[in-house]
């Protein structure tokens, strides 16, 4: 460029120099029009504001040769339904952009843990992650609402709840907390719990030894119920049934069958006292940035996965809890005997966050 300058102010007419700094313009903006550009979140792509429209007068034209790279973080193994969920994904916008967009996945936690993937987002340093709505409560505190134990009768329930207003109306309020977009609400699970005691009432929950995460919405489930709350690692959980430092465990049918707790446990009871969620979502800036119709494809592919994960986890759960009856003994219990004790934490959820009309919403719907 400076050689071509040199020669064209040096020695040549100022005529012929403007129609060689033409030339040389027009081929520099050519060149620049069709090159990759930006890489995700690092580069100045992810601008835009954040908030509840879709697209916007400030998002590229679709004809932009521009390039996007989405990175998905989470926290699972290669051997869930999220990472099986991302790898669709990834194929489906990487097809339908011809290109334009390039998806990187990241399982197993290399690039943080749930906490970490959720904040990752919500400051643009992820465009991608999976998450799930308790973790947003960290910048809006209703959403900590799905959490609350016996909330949900069933998947159908929690579907009913996503896919309607009130859940969009959460879904909403979430972004503009916080900057996260829910792009696909997926299930995690219902939990269940196994034991070397039968359970077939909540006075069978008095004083027994239930291990739970050391979390303080599960202990105080665990206390509510007469139950002795024993938090430890997920690693002990086995060898401490096994010498009878717990009685009992609870968590999702897959994780207990996967830690083998048929083992050495003797009763299961299917309480489905707690619902989690696994939600893929995106930095709503970078989602901004977009052109439109890349916005189209990114929203149209992660329903696709929405749709087909759903019903994968569901039968997988039930899948799960067959294996698990075929070495325990089933017992039954009365979910509404159980709820009633859980009086005291839906008072104090909606006191602290203005959530009863929430609570009453979602559990009124059918």
């Amino acid at each position: 460029m400076n050689m071509m300058k040199r020669s064209a102010f040096g020695r040549k007419s100022v005529k012929g120099a403007l129609v060689l700094l033409i030339a040389v313009l027009v081929f520099v903006l050519a060149g620049c029009g069709g090159s990759g550009g930006s890489s995700g979140g690092s580069s100045g792509s992810s601008g835009g504001t954040s908030g509840g429209s879709s697209g916007g007068g400030s998002s590229p034209s679709a004809s932009s040769g521009e390039t996007y790279t989405i990175r998905i973080s989470y926290h699972v193994p290669e051997s869930h339904s999220a990472h099986q969920a991302s790898e669709k994904f990834k194929q489906l916008v990487e097809e339908r952009s011809g290109g334009r967009l390039e998806v990187e996945l990241y399982p197993g936690g290399v690039l943080g843990g749930l906490r970490d993937n959720t904040e990752g987002v919500a400051q643009g340093i992820l465009e991608m992650a999976w998450t799930d709505l308790g973790s947003a409560s960290v910048y809006y505190p209703k959403s900590g609402v799905i959490s609350l134990p016996f909330l949900f009768r069933d998947y159908d329930h929690v579907e009913k709840f996503f896919d309607g207003e009130v859940g969009q109306k959460m879904k909403d309020e979430v972004l503009q907390a916080s900057g996260i977009r829910f792009l696909a609400m997926v299930h995690s699970g219902f939990r269940s719990i196994v034991s070397t005691k039968p359970i077939n009432s909540v006075d069978d929950m008095k004083n027994l030894k239930l291990r739970v995460p050391e979390i303080p919405l599960y202990t105080n489930f665990a206390k509510l119920l007469g139950a002795a709350p024993t938090p430890i690692p997920g690693g002990e959980i086995y060898t401490s049934m096994q010498t009878g430092v717990i009685e009992a465990a609870e968590a999702p049918a897959n994780y207990l069958y996967d830690i083998s707790l048929h083992e050495v446990a003797k009763y299961i009871t299917h309480t489905y006292h707690i619902f989690t969620d696994y939600d893929l979502a995106i930095n709503d800036k970078f989602y901004q940035n977009l052109p439109q119709d890349l916005q189209q494809i990114v929203s149209e592919a992660a329903k696709e996965i929405e749709t087909e994960t759903r019903k994968i986890v569901r039968d997988e759960a039930a899948e799960y809890e067959q294996k698990l009856e075929a070495s325990l003994t089933k017992t039954e219990v009365n979910r509404d005997e159980f709820k009633a004790k859980m009086d005291p934490l839906y008072e104090e959820f909606a006191k602290e966050n203005n959530a009863q009309q929430l609570i009453d919403d979602i559990m009124n719907l059918k």
